[in-house]
């Protein structure tokens, strides 16, 4: 049983990062530009409709640079860029998907239980 239980902490433990959502930064050009902010991660989209993943975000002059997961230098202008966006983690994701887990193992147990009783 105890084995059970790993399995478990451990499959419940990979869907966490699925409980984030990507929220729009409001003005990146300022934000992106202040020394204290460190952000590892975020998404960008292009006003053409390209959307790509930017590590070590930053802005140097008129442009937003950064690094492709491939550890690819980009540089792309600010005037090209539609959105940016940071992922953050959704506590509601996060209560919601350990509520429906727990929802479903109960399921599963109760169904193992009333079968075996037979």
């Amino acid at each position: 049983m105890r084995y059970t239980r790993l399995v478990a902490i451990v499959l419940l433990a990979a869907y966490l990062p699925a409980c984030a959502t990507y929220s729009v930064m409001p003005d990146p050009a300022s934000t992106l530009k202040a020394p204290q902010t460190q952000l590892q991660q975020v998404r960008v989209t292009l006003r053409s409709g390209e959307q790509f993943n930017l590590r070590s975000p930053r802005v140097e002059g008129d442009s937003l640079r950064g690094t492709w997961p491939n550890s690819l230098v980009r540089s792309v202008a600010l005037a090209d860029v539609a959105t940016v966006q940071v992922k953050r983690t959704s506590m509601a994701k996060t209560v919601g998907l350990v509520l429906a887990s727990v929802a479903v193992a109960w399921g599963v147990l109760l169904t193992v239980a009333v079968f075996s009783g037979n």
